[in-house]
C-alpha cells in the first residue's frame, strides 16, 4: 500500500480526498500547514505529497523547493491557482503534476496512479544503478536514457540486454 501525504488547509477538501483516496486503498497522512507537512515526513515516509499552493503558514511552492532539496518525492499540485503560469510556476519549483481545482476524484486517482508507475519505474533505474556500481565500482559504470554501460557492454536499466 503507497501512503500519500495529503497537504490541504482547507478540512471539507481534506476530507472528501482522504476518504476518497482511502478508497483507492492508499494510507493516507494529513497535513494542514507547512509545518505539519515538515514534522509529517521527518517521522514518517510516504511515497507521494499531494500539495496545496495557498497555505496559512506559507507557499506550496517554496515548500515544493525545500522538499525537493531534503527529499526524494513525488509532488503533485492540487491548487486553485489554475492559470498557465501558476502550473509552469508549480512545475518549474520541481512539482511532478499539477492538477487544478475544481477537479474530478477519479482524476486526482489515475494522476496518483501514474506518477506510482512513474516513481517504481524510477526506482528500478536506480537499483540496477546501484548494483552495477557495487559489482564494477563507480569508474566502470554510466547510466543515461534507461541503458547502462558496464564493462564495455550497454545494458537496459529495465531488465532485457
Amino acid at each position: 500500500m503507497s501512503t500519500i501525504l495529503l497537504v490541504e488547509d482547507n478540512p471539507h477538501i481534506m476530507k472528501i480526498n482522504a476518504e476518497a483516496l482511502t478508497m483507492y486503498g492508499y494510507e493516507i497522512l494529513q497535513a494542514a500547514t507547512a509545518r505539519e507537512c515538515r514534522q509529517a515526513l521527518r517521522w514518517h515516509p510516504v511515497d507521494l505529497v499531494v500539495l496545496d499552493i495557498m497555505l496559512p503558514d506559507g507557499d506550496g511552492v517554496e515548500l515544493c523547493r525545500e522538499l525537493k532539496e531534503q527529499y526524494h518525492v513525488p509532488i503533485l499540485f492540487l491548487s486553485a491557482l489554475g492559470e498557465s503560469r501558476d502550473v509552469v510556476e508549480g512545475l518549474r519549483a520541481g512539482g511532478d503534476d499539477y492538477l487544478a481545482k475544481p477537479y474530478d476524484l477519479g482524476v486526482l486517482a489515475a494522476r496518483i496512479e501514474a506518477m506510482g508507475a512513474k516513481a517504481t519505474a524510477c526506482a528500478s533505474v536506480q537499483d540496477g544503478v546501484d548494483r552495477a556500481i557495487q559489482a564494477e565500482g563507480p569508474h566502470g559504470v554510466a547510466c543515461a536514457l534507461g541503458s547502462l554501460y558496464m564493462s564495455g557492454e550497454v545494458r537496459s536499466c529495465f531488465g532485457k540486454n
